[in-house]
């Protein structure tokens, strides 16, 4: 018997710590994956505190080896492959949205 394919979820969020919607993007990751939905946490600032559940993609990590436009480019272009990689059935952002032309190029490849 064929099993349905297993929803896959990105949450996408500035860090895990310090703030409310750092603490609903943690709590909702340890409900989903309660819930038997695969759940794949990606962070901007390398900034851990809450408990969460599934992987991390940890974009702030890149920041200790690269500066400046380098470093924005690095970030992009690893976000762009895990999304293409994993096939997410949905992504939710948590960020906060300071440069609009930066969310059209996020937006043209989710």
């Amino acid at each position: 018997m064929l099993q349905a394919n297993q929803t896959k979820i990105c949450l996408v969020g500035d860090c895990l710590s310090g703030g409310g919607a750092e603490r609903v993007h943690a709590f909702l990751s340890n409900y989903f994956v309660g819930q038997g939905i695969e759940i794949h946490n990606v962070l901007v600032v390398d900034a851990v505190t809450y408990n969460y559940s599934g992987s991390l993609l940890n974009l702030g990590l890149l920041k200790n080896k690269y500066k400046g436009i380098r470093l924005r480019v690095k970030r992009f272009v690893a976000l762009r492959n895990y999304i293409k990689q994993h096939n997410f059935d949905y992504i939710i952002d948590f960020r906060m949205h300071y440069w609009p032309l930066q969310e059209v190029l996020f937006s043209g490849f989710a």
